[in-house]
């Protein structure tokens, strides 16, 4: 194994970034690694006072988040970033800040994205409410060639964090020590997802 590295889950709004992380982060952990989420939701109130998110602002958001992943880095941290990071560029220019970055698309289509949003953001937007939403009047500039994309509309969030575990280990960042390959069988059960949301609600994600 090379060292600590990011892997930074980029998607808009309800793509299923927050609970990927989560799993993603349980799963490195099992193996041994010492990790760390940067959920930009959570961290927008202590590290990003007063933004109020134009593009120069989003931006910077997004490079302050990669210089906090890099310090990570450094001191045998992995990392699990959870932002959207809308823009190419800046995407671009996180990889060549971190080195060790595994960018993971969080592919889903807009119907399905309102479909899910318990915040209501998307309804918002579209009905007029709201402005600057990624997605609707605020682009989202989806990666062109991401290490691993997750089409979450499709993919149980088991099988998203499989997918982005085989890209670690067939890349030399991930020893053996778990067990990549999801469960076989449908999505969650509605007992499953109940578990799974206590989970997220007892680490305070949601």
């Amino acid at each position: 194994m090379s060292g600590a590295f990011t892997v930074w889950l980029t998607g808009p709004p309800a793509s299923g970034k927050t609970t990927l992380a989560v799993l993603l982060a349980e799963a490195l952990e099992a193996a041994g690694l010492e990790v760390q989420v940067l959920d930009c939701g959570r961290l927008h109130r202590d590290f990003f006072p007063g933004v109020v998110f134009s593009r120069e602002e989003r931006s910077l958001v997004t490079l302050r988040m990669a210089r906090l992943a890099r310090m990570l880095n450094k001191h045998n941290v992995c990392c699990v970033v959870c932002q959207i990071a809308p823009y190419a560029a800046d995407r671009l220019e996180a990889r060549r800040m971190i080195g060790e970055y595994v960018e993971a698309h969080l592919d889903c289509p807009l119907e399905q994205l309102v479909n899910r949003d318990q915040s209501g953001i998307y309804a918002r937007a579209l009905a007029g409410e709201a402005k600057g939403v990624t997605g609707v009047d605020d682009p989202y500039e989806a990666p062109e060639d991401p290490e691993v994309v997750c089409p979450t509309d499709r993919q149980t969030p088991r099988q998203s964090t499989a997918a982005i575990l085989n890209y670690l280990l067939e890349a030399g960042l991930l020893e053996g020590g778990v067990d990549p390959n999801p469960d076989e069988g449908p999505a969650y059960t509605p007992e499953q997802e109940k578990i799974i949301r206590q989970r997220l609600a007892d680490l305070g994600y949601i």
